[in-house]
């Protein structure tokens, strides 16, 4: 499944819900990627203060009550940059792919 989290901090819970009930629906096997607006955790930011760890916690908890683990990557740890100069420069783990186990 294609997920595109919204972006402002007041509907989030719209796609934690969306999800929450997807997953109840079924027992198959289940890939979620996509762009998430948000990291997991503050050392997937650079440039900004960190979030808050409630924000955070929640965050992971929707994916975690769902069964779906962060499937990692290889490569240059951030996928998203400002192109701000250094002083100004924001760099995020905003995309990602989760999965069941099975």
């Amino acid at each position: 499944m294609g997920i595109y989290e919204y972006s402002e901090t007041q509907n989030k819970h719209k796609t934690y819900d969306l999800l929450k009930d997807l997953s109840e629906h079924s027992q198959l096997p289940w890939l979620v990627g996509g762009d998430f607006n948000r990291f997991f955790f503050n050392f997937e930011n650079k440039g900004r203060p960190n979030k808050h760890q409630a924000l955070l916690d929640n965050f992971r908890d929707a994916f975690s009550n769902c069964n779906l683990h962060d499937m990692g990557f290889w490569g240059y740890e951030f996928m998203w940059w400002n192109k701000r100069d250094s002083d100004q420069s924001v760099e995020e783990c905003l995309d990602g792919f989760c999965a069941t186990i099975d």
